[in-house]
């Protein structure tokens, strides 16, 4: 048994060694303190505070020394701009959302890029817009992001993936770094292109040659399509001279379209070519369907004009080669841009202009694997046809499984009833 007095003074004892105990924590964290509590000293003694939007706004300016104060006083490098929806500065766009990493890349602050991924930033931190910074790093920044552990497959606008970004942009470096990371070399984004599509759209022939051949799948490409990909338009033709003239020119920066003139006199020209002769006109034909399939001429923003004449033109000259093409074609209109109007049909058109020939094909589209070329077949064969679409029509109505095609051909079906009274 303890005596009391014992017990007293076994209880200040441990008190005294409670409270000991306590000043030596508190002497420590103060240590660990006093530097970032320093470092905060220095940010605000200029009249800098030690908030969020002041990080940012020395980030946009490109202050390195001030940025590296934040960050030693325990500023986190994955600070966002969060303060209004944008902000304009210069001729660049602040979204809300975007993390200092994007800012900093964006502004090409490269040193203060260097200066958040040694503090430990999030290198898969999308922007206010969805943006990874992998997706618009170039040079050693690639290798830098990959190195710590930047999503190779991370999604931004649309669906983009990083590998997509770098083949529209014909960046082969960064391809060949983000193949050897595990890039998904087949993903699509929300248009259902892939990586070499994007190449192919972009008129990036280098890109598309390196993604083929590191296995990227090219089953989606026709022959006549990969032949334009890959070979140089003869100089010595004058069909192909005569189409170039079509195409948009890009110098520098700045891109400027065929001249009205142009787009005038360059079909008439075609079709006076086709008219000398058979052989003429075949050869105008397979010039023409090579434009069309042609993924940099149909998918040419804002107006594919190049290859919305050279529909034309296969329509004007009754082209019943181009049919299979035309009809596949359907659910593109060369309006990539904006909606000039939603008269501006050329495929339509064109097979409306062939008319009778066109029928065998355009009754086979009505069972078409593209849902948007199924209708559109039905409304052609009425234009052509009337009275006798109505029974193919049906037939396809019957079968059609999606709700959506089922009204459109009724819709068909009930133009026709009304245009027979």
């Amino acid at each position: 048994m303890v005596h009391s007095g014992c017990r007293d003074s076994l209880s200040r004892s441990h008190t005294v060694r409670a409270l000991a105990l306590l000043l030596l924590l508190s002497l420590l964290q103060a240590s660990s303190l006093a530097p970032a509590q320093s470092e905060a000293r220095k940010v605000s003694e200029p009249n800098v505070p030690f908030t969020p939007d002041a990080f940012i706004d020395s980030v946009i300016a490109g202050d390195k020394n001030t940025v590296e104060l934040f960050l030693k006083a325990g500023m986190s490098p994955n600070v966002a701009f969060t303060r209004e929806p944008f902000l304009e500065v210069g001729n660049r766009i602040i979204d809300n959302g975007d993390p200092a990493l994007i800012i900093a890349m964006r502004f090409g602050r490269d040193d203060i890029v260097s200066l958040l991924l040694s503090h430990g930033v999030d290198v898969n931190e999308q922007s206010g817009n969805g943006c990874s910074p992998l997706m618009i790093a170039k040079g050693d920044l690639v290798k830098d992001l990959l190195d710590r552990g930047a999503d190779t497959n991370s999604r931004g606008p649309t669906g983009y993936t990083p590998l997509m970004w770098a083949a529209d942009g014909g960046d082969l470096e960064k391809l060949r770094l983000l193949l050897d990371s595990g890039a998904e070399i087949n993903a699509t984004n929300d248009r259902g292109y892939a990586a070499i599509q994007m190449a192919a759209i972009a008129g990036r022939r280098e890109v598309f040659i390196l993604l083929r051949e590191r296995g990227a799948d090219v089953s989606m490409f026709s022959q006549r399509s990969l032949n334009a990909l890959l070979n140089d338009p003869d100089p010595g033709d004058e069909i192909v001279q005569l189409i170039q003239r079509l195409r948009r020119v890009t110098v520098g920066n700045s891109r400027s379209g065929p001249s009205p003139e142009d787009q005038s006199q360059v079909p008439e020209e075609l079709l006076k070519i086709a008219g000398r002769s058979a052989e003429s006109r075949a050869k105008v034909i397979d010039r023409l369907m090579d434009v069309v399939e042609d993924l940099s001429a149909r998918e040419e923003w804002p107006i594919a004009t190049c290859w919305m004449e050279a529909v034309m033109v296969l329509g004007q000259l009754k082209a019943v080669e181009a049919v299979d093409l035309l009809i596949n074609n359907l659910d593109h209109s060369g309006q990539n841009g904006i909606a000039l109007s939603i008269n501006i049909d050329p495929p339509r058109r064109a097979l409306a202009e062939i008319g009778e020939p066109a029928v065998p094909k355009l009754v086979e589209a009505l069972t078409h694997p593209n849902h948007y070329i199924r209708t559109r077949a039905a409304w052609i064969l009425c234009e052509i046809e009337k009275e006798r679409a109505r029974d193919p029509i049906q037939a396809a109505l019957e079968k059609e499984t999606d709700e959506g095609v089922r009204c459109e051909l009724q819709r068909t079906l009930d133009w026709m009833k009304g245009m027979h009274w």
